[in-house]
């Protein structure tokens, strides 16, 4: 039993990074114009590869998404709240996010900025992880359900090289809740109800 239970472990752990991933879950109220963004998940690349800094180009972005999109090279700056990449010992901020609804043949798109002068680079064997919640204005959660929501796309192709670095995008509306009622509201009902109860009352006693 022993031997079965170490053996079942051995598998677990072998097949957990193959299994790890950047992940975006991505909501929003239809029509309200602004979406959240909450990065979580860990990956490590098969090669050298970077994320944009400056000007946004093929060698920084992830394909091959599927039609998530409706909107054409949109690059969103309009952005509030803390969110972060950690690749070894170094973090940048995300300060941007890009979205393009591209061909069929290449898929839409997605990438990430961070802040600095510089490309934030990483090289194969890297553990890059991120981590935070964003509010992104200007993009409705209505673009970004082509195939309906909730809607998953993952993708492993970063960069013209087609260096191995998963992404998984999760995108949902947000539940509306139902309105409360206000206390105003309730105390009129109560108040119907009781005087309710004392016409039903004076018609027995009668």
């Amino acid at each position: 039993m022993t031997r079965i239970l170490s053996l079942i472990a051995a598998a677990l752990f072998a097949t957990s990074p193959a299994q790890a991933a950047l992940v975006a879950d991505i909501s929003g109220t239809p029509g309200s114009g602004q979406t959240t963004w909450t990065f979580s998940g860990t990956a490590v690349p098969d090669g050298a590869g970077s994320f944009n800094a400056d000007s946004f180009s093929l060698a920084t972005i992830w394909s091959g998404l599927g039609d998530f999109t409706a909107l054409r090279a949109s690059i969103l700056t309009d952005i509030q709240g803390k969110a972060r990449v950690r690749i070894d010992n170094e973090t940048r901020w995300i300060d941007e996010v890009v979205v393009n609804d591209a061909n069929s043949v290449r898929g839409d798109l997605f990438a990430i900025g961070v802040n600095g002068d510089e490309n934030f680079a990483f090289s194969a064997g890297s553990e890059i992880t991120w981590q935070g919640t964003l509010t992104v204005f200007g993009i409705d959660i209505n673009v970004l359900s082509e195939g309906g929501l909730p809607s998953t796309f993952a993708s492993s192709t970063f960069g013209v090289e087609g260096v191995q670095l998963d992404l998984e995008l999760n995108i949902a509306a947000d539940e509306i809740s139902a309105v409360p009622l206000p206390a105003g509201g309730a105390l009129l009902l109560s108040g119907v109800a009781g005087i309710a109860a004392l016409r039903r009352r004076k018609k027995v006693t009668r």
